[in-house]
């Protein structure tokens, strides 16, 4: 069986360094080049010199992600995304791309975040009264803030609420409209997600956390599995997942 030869970006990184090893442990997979922003053996950081590939899954940075969906729109090629940090005008242009390659993009691509997304959404439906605030924790280098999870979280549950990333000073009572999320920084922590739904003499909490950086990279393994399939459009780890 031919294996697939997939690029991996950001192959440096922490996500990207596992990615490599468990690509040349699986069956159908093989790793064929990185890209970023430091040569090494067998990584590349100018994407010109880049050739060849059945596919990608990038964990990099918005500018490089951006260069690779073009690559990969250019060759015909199955996309996977978890870099985060995209704005608006990045996001749509990674979405022009499903038109005509399989783009599959995830904040987070542990199984137990999607489940997260679920939960959060149908507690929202039966505590309609509930105030709601999320807390993100991830390790010292992360570039972000708030996280892309936090984020998908946010606008999973919010409705008319206004968001705001920070509290200070003398800024009176919560009101009932607001929507408080939070991003917390230290040593190695891999990624944690609380909501919190607040009542009268009582408080719900839904948390996920990340305790193997392999989690993300499986995931997205996974997540390949499922583009190769595709002949082209837009997915989510939603769609991987197919739940109910």
């Amino acid at each position: 069986m031919k294996k697939i030869d997939v690029i991996v970006g950001g192959a440096a990184g922490d996500i990207g360094r596992r990615l490599t090893r468990l690509l040349d442990r699986a069956e159908e997979f093989r790793f064929f080049k990185g890209v970023d922003r430091t040569c090494a053996n067998d990584i590349i950081n100018d994407i010109s010199k880049l050739e060849g590939g059945d596919a990608i899954i990038d964990f990099s940075s918005p500018p490089l992600a951006l260069k690779l969906v073009e690559y990969a729109r250019s060759k015909k090629i199955p996309i996977v995304i978890g870099t985060t940090g995209f704005d608006d005008e990045q996001k749509k242009s990674v979405g022009s791309a499903a038109a005509d390659i399989p783009v599959l993009m995830s904040p987070n691509f542990a199984r137990g975040v999607d489940v997260l997304y679920r939960a959060a959404e149908e507690l929202r439906k039966m505590l309609p009264g509930a105030e709601i605030e999320i807390v993100e924790l991830h390790h010292n280098r992360k570039k972000d803030a708030p996280s892309g999870t936090a984020k998908r979280i946010t606008d999973i549950l919010k409705s008319n609420e206004h968001v705001i990333t920070g509290r200070n000073g003398i800024c009176g009572p919560r009101p009932k409209d607001e929507m408080g999320v939070f991003s917390i920084r230290g040593g190695d922590t891999l990624g944690e997600h609380t909501v919190y739904f607040f009542g009268e003499g009582e408080r719900l909490e839904l948390t996920h956390r990340v305790t193997d950086r392999d989690t993300f990279a499986l995931g997205a393994l996974d997540a390949l599995r499922f583009l190769l399939k595709k002949k082209n459009g837009f997915f989510t780890m939603k769609d991987v997942l197919q739940f109910e």
